[in-house]
């Protein structure tokens, strides 16, 4: 749906010879409580035909912080799966409204449970720990891959997808890269298993591409055989 003010532009500098990337993000438009009350009222009639709503990126200015969270408990009676891509505030109230995916990168990840990781312990705790604060699955993506713990049969098993990383020619939006592969194969009806791989081998493809987040899908499923996966037994609390 359109709104009254212009959408932002954002833009990515790269520097070719010391692989330096400057982020310019412009000031996003205002969105007015009304075109939010006609979005929220679009959402869910579109949802009706819908597999899978994803939620990702910062909320514009003046928007509560539990815009996201409030979406994700109405879309619960429509028999989708919702997926949170965010930070801050807005992540922080996601999830505890139980949605079905949360995908934070490292830093979003530190920032929600409020402490930086050191080791791949405490990576696969975190990981456990933002599934129980009420995401039915937990998926936080790593420059070499990701910790994920998934639903297979019913029961939560962690998982620690690894691939060598190539020399990257641009690493912005790897991780929406990685999502919209994950999901794909999902949507698929693909076993948990192949969807990490496939979202990993997807992240790590775009990588040796210009732009953000593009990918070539055959290089990408040619990629697969490269990713490691292996189940992790969970570590204790100490």
């Amino acid at each position: 749906m359109r709104i009254r003010e212009e959408s932002r532009t954002n833009t990515s500098v790269l520097d070719p010879t010391t692989g330096e990337q400057t982020e310019i993000n412009e000031r996003g438009p205002a969105v007015s409580p009304h075109e939010i009350e006609l979005f929220h009222d679009k959402l869910l009639y579109l949802a009706r035909g819908a597999a899978i709503v994803v939620f990702a990126g910062s909320l514009p200015r003046g928007v509560d912080a539990d815009l996201y969270a409030v979406l994700v408990r109405d879309l619960l009676r429509a028999d989708v799966i919702t997926v949170i891509d965010t930070d801050g505030e807005p992540l922080r109230q996601a999830v505890r409204a139980e949605p079905d995916i949360v995908s934070p990168n490292v830093l979003e990840a530190e920032e929600l449970v409020g402490h930086e990781f050191s080791s791949e312990d405490e990576r696969s705790l975190a990981v456990r720990e933002i599934a129980s604060l009420g995401a039915r699955e937990a998926i936080m993506t790593l420059p070499d891959g990701c910790f994920a713990q998934v639903l297979i049969d019913g029961q939560p098993r962690l998982k620690r997808a690894r691939i060598e990383p190539r020399e990257p020619i641009a690493k912005r939006g790897s991780g929406d890269a990685f999502l919209a592969g994950y999901l794909a194969a999902r949507y698929e009806g693909r076993a948990p298993d192949h969807c990490l791989r496939f979202g990993v081998a997807c992240g790590a493809e775009s990588t040796g591409r210009f732009g953000a987040g593009q990918i070539e899908p055959r290089e990408a499923r040619r990629m697969m055989g490269d990713v490691e996966l292996s189940t992790v037994e969970p570590a204790e609390v100490t």
